[in-house]
């Protein structure tokens, strides 16, 4: 079984669709209070993913890596980041256990993020990553527009990075705007999507 955690907080990326933008005031010890909660009551899970708080943009996030060493029963810990300098990420597991990343991968399509790392970046430095014996997850954001060809994005990033397990966000489903599909249209796509992965 694995586990999430949200870490409401800025990344570097700063993409204006993410709804884990919500910067919070929780203290690092708030945090792991939190999480040694959350490890508390799953005693059998495999992996903890926190998603929305950047490794490397968030100041807080060393300290928190330091206070996570001493937290009991602690399953495997993935953290989130856009990956602007991946040797730094290694150097962080020396502060606490970090068996590795959430790495974002913004479908090629995905004309609303130019600021965003192609893929192809990506996937170059996740197998840096890789190498240095960090677990890498991809965490895919796809616009409702591209979800027609989202399983074979899908299929080329997992035959990448070899992936047992893979997030998938769609960007604007969730905003209260005209372009906000209901759930219902994005069952196809993400029923392809699923059957890539078990595949």
């Amino acid at each position: 079984m694995d586990l999430t955690y949200t870490w409401n907080t800025s990344c570097a990326l700063g993409c204006s669709f993410c709804p884990f933008q919500r910067a919070e005031r929780f203290r690092v010890a708030e945090h792991v209070a939190r999480i040694r909660a959350l490890a508390e009551a799953h005693p059998f899970a495999r992996r903890l993913f926190i998603v929305g708080g950047d490794l490397l943009a968030d100041p807080q996030v060393p300290k928190a890596l330091r206070a996570l060493r001493a937290v009991p029963g602690l399953p495997e810990l993935l953290w989130y980041s856009p990956l602007r300098e991946p040797d730094k990420i290694a150097t962080l597991r020396a502060k606490g256990p970090l068996a590795g990343v959430l790495l974002p991968l913004f479908h090629w399509q995905a004309h609303e993020s130019p600021w965003a790392p192609a893929p192809a970046r990506v996937l170059k430095a996740a197998a840096t990553l890789r190498a240095q014996g960090l677990t890498v997850v991809p965490l895919i954001f796809a616009l409702p527009s591209n979800l027609a060809s989202l399983d074979r994005f899908g299929a080329h990033v997992q035959r990448a990075l070899d992936a047992d397990t893979m997030f998938v966000r769609v960007m604007n489903v969730l905003l209260r705007d005209e372009r906000a599909l209901p759930f219902a249209d994005l069952t196809p796509a993400l029923g392809r999507l699923a059957a890539v992965a078990r595949a």
